[in-house]
């Protein structure tokens, strides 16, 4: 069951995150052949990973285990930690082509998209257009709160989304960094937010520019 329930967190990136744009239904089919390939690598995870991700902290400081570098379309280089228990959720780009990165305990999950400054105005019409996507999605108007995360300024969202049948509780992130526009995603189901809310910030800090 919680496979299951990962594949569907894993989905919702494909649904919601694609640089502010909603696929039609026609998108999301075409990744059916996709999805089952996600669906047998998941459920080949052996066993001891399975107990080390089942009994992760979720509320403790966690230690960073590995950082790994993330480089931009435009050069731009970026970093983010993998926790314990954390890994690279297997073949994401398959499921969304233009993500930096999918990484996952397989409760809660974290993505980036990147958009280079030279195709959006600024970041108030990034900001915009992305909450207006998002909102679509949720059925409701999104607030955002100013925020600085690793020396990028931008702002968040707290918010719920109904996706292909699945309750998704989601924190995005907009951030503006030297040379682009970023949304910082991370998501869980709506039952366990308040328990993975904690595990989802520590591991949304991870991510910062690097030189």
């Amino acid at each position: 069951m919680k496979k299951s329930i990962a594949l569907m967190l894993g989905i919702s990136f494909l649904i919601l995150g694609i640089s502010g744009c909603v696929p039609g239904k026609g998108q999301v089919d075409s990744t059916s052949k996709s999805i089952q390939k996600e669906k047998r690598k998941l459920e080949k995870q052996d066993k001891d990973d399975e107990l080390q991700t089942q009994t992760s902290s979720t509320t403790d400081e966690e230690e960073i285990k590995e950082e790994v570098e993330c480089v931009a379309p435009n050069g731009e280089k970026f970093q983010y930690g993998l926790l314990k228990g954390w890994r690279e959720y297997p073949e994401f780009e398959s499921i969304n082509p233009v993500a930096s990165f999918v990484i996952t305990n397989y409760k809660t999950f974290m993505g980036a998209i990147i958009d280079s400054k030279e195709d959006i105005v600024d970041f108030a019409a990034f900001e915009n257009m992305m909450v207006e996507q998002m909102a679509l999605r949720a059925g409701e108007e999104i607030l955002t709160t100013p925020i600085e995360l690793n020396g990028m300024k931008g702002s968040v969202a707290s918010f719920e989304a109904e996706i292909e049948g699945a309750n998704i509780h989601y924190v995005v992130y907009y951030l503006e960094s030297k040379d682009n526009y970023i949304q910082l995603l991370t998501w869980v189901s709506k039952s366990m937010f308040k328990d993975h809310e904690e595990q989802m910030k520590q591991i949304a800090m991870t991510f910062k520019p690097i030189d």
